[in-house]
């Protein structure tokens, strides 16, 4: 009995398998690419928030147009604050939703005949 919790507590009782390396590997790997996403996510909104403010500033002082489209910024604020909330989730779930759609088209099923009905 002892000697079976010494060697739990010396090796661990983690599994030295392909299988558990390439899952922990995959879990490693979402966690950090959730992170760059919100990080990037962040640049994105502050971007988005100097861009919209050098735009009001300079229409204010010259009465000229934005340098930058008022739509790309309002994209950039939404994409970036998407990001920065829904992190690697958002990305995944828009993912699977793709996967879902091409099962549906290779099998045959189509929306097309709803359609005429």
């Amino acid at each position: 009995m002892l000697s079976t919790i010494s060697a739990n507590l010396m090796f661990g009782m983690a599994a030295w398998d392909i299988g558990s390396f390439l899952n922990n590997a995959k879990s490693l790997a979402q966690n950090w690419g959730g992170l760059l996403i919100m990080l990037l996510g962040a640049i994105g909104v502050v971007a988005a928030a100097v861009i919209i403010i050098v735009n009001l500033i300079k229409k204010s002082q010259n009465g000229q147009g934005a340098q930058v489209s008022w739509v790309w910024a309002i994209i950039l604020l939404i994409i970036g604050g998407a990001a920065l909330t829904g992190g690697w989730n958002l990305f995944s779930n828009v993912a699977s939703g793709g996967q879902k759609t091409i099962e549906a088209l290779g099998t045959g099923a189509t929306w097309l005949p709803t359609l005429f009905m």
